[in-house]
């Protein structure tokens, strides 16, 4: 199985005028097959963005009457993931799954990634490590 281990750092970022307030920002990277990949955020599309590139993928953007959407396709696959009111909803040839953009806890993300993944990229399971401090 392959790992993927995500680093987190806290910066100290400052407004820039004295009513701005000074604030804690945290700052992600996935660290993956050999590589340090910044993230914004660590949420269901961010992880899932670089771990899938990193398998072949490649990402374009359509545009329809309807809305905006990303694909994400190689030789032989194609998802796309559309923003809805409810979440996200990703959507293959075989399979839809509608899915929450954020959850709660890390290890629900990682769930969630993990059958994206599997059911609609047609890739194996990721092992998540984390060296991020409990709250």
């Amino acid at each position: 199985m392959e790992k993927a281990i995500i680093h987190c750092t806290t910066e100290i970022v400052h407004g820039g005028c004295n009513v701005c307030p000074t604030t804690a920002t945290a700052t992600y990277e996935v660290e993956f097959s050999g590589k340090m990949i910044g993230i914004p955020n660590l949420d269901v599309v961010s992880l899932l963005r670089p771990i899938v590139r990193e398998h072949g993928y490649k990402e374009r953007q359509e545009y329809d009457v309807t809305g905006d959407y990303d694909v994400f396709e190689t030789s032989n696959n194609s998802v796309d993931v559309f923003e809805t009111y409810q979440g996200l909803r990703f959507k293959n040839q075989e399979i839809e799954k509608e899915v929450k953009p954020t959850y709660e806890s890390d290890d629900e993300v990682f769930k969630v990634v993990n059958e994206l993944l599997t059911d609609l990229f047609k890739l194996d399971a990721i092992e998540f490590v984390t060296d991020i401090p409990e709250n």
